[in-house]
């Protein structure tokens, strides 16, 4: 298998996701010097943080990050843009098990019972083939070795694309668009509320409120891009 993988390689090799140049034997989806050089905002080793901050007078949360920052043309817009539009679900969950070593390292992300990655309308995710944020969560339960639950929040309205919209266009486009199935399975859990970008945190507030009528110990919130 390996010398078929050697053979495949000659006529189609892989290439990194955050520079496009051909990865060595050892590489996974990004190269050495992409994995050093990439934007990390360092906001899990940061309290308060920005991500945090997001929040507060929103909604109640222990603890939020944002793993990179996300800018027009940066090694972040590539990956997303490989993952989100080139169908690459392994690549979400290689980034979410670099995520997850860094979590892991710290006492404040310590102890996370349960993942749920915010949810896509079937509709959307039947013609992406996936959610990108179930496979960043997956990423992370590879690592922490909590759970991904994907059947705690419904996605129940088809909302347009939130990219043009205002923050109160945002804050409306996500309110109600939730249903919370299957409480009991995080009553009195700590959870970790997993999405793609934080933007505004409309959607991310919109689930976290619904979460709460759960009665989990403690709701944290990450993603995989901090948008400024």
């Amino acid at each position: 298998m390996p010398l078929f993988a050697d053979f495949l390689a000659l006529f189609y090799p892989q290439v990194c996701a955050g520079c496009n140049g051909e990865l060595l034997q050892g590489e996974e989806f990004v190269c050495i010097n992409c994995l050093l050089s990439l934007p990390y905002t360092g906001f899990s080793r940061q309290t308060p943080n920005p991500a945090e901050q997001a929040f507060w007078g929103r909604v109640e949360i222990e603890a939020g990050t944002s793993f990179l920052y996300f800018r027009k043309g940066n090694a972040t817009q590539k990956i997303m843009h490989r993952i989100k539009y080139k169908g690459e679900k392994e690549l979400a969950e290689y980034m979410g098990r670099l995520m997850g070593q860094e979590l892991q390292a710290l006492s404040r992300f310590n102890g996370i019972e349960v993942l749920i990655p915010v949810p896509m309308h079937p509709a959307k995710q039947r013609k992406r083939g996936f959610n990108q944020s179930e496979w960043f969560a997956k990423g992370l339960s590879a690592i922490t070795q909590a759970p991904t639950l994907t059947d705690v929040l419904l996605k129940t309205t088809a909302t347009e694309s939130q990219t043009k919209k205002s923050r109160w266009q945002r804050w409306v486009n996500a309110d109600e668009k939730y249903t919370l199935i299957n409480p009991q399975h995080i009553s009195g859990k700590k959870v970790l509320l997993v999405d793609d970008t934080l933007t505004t945190g409309a959607t991310l507030e919109a689930c976290a409120q619904l979460l709460l009528q759960a009665n989990p110990k403690s709701i944290s919130i990450a993603t995989m891009a901090f948008t400024q």
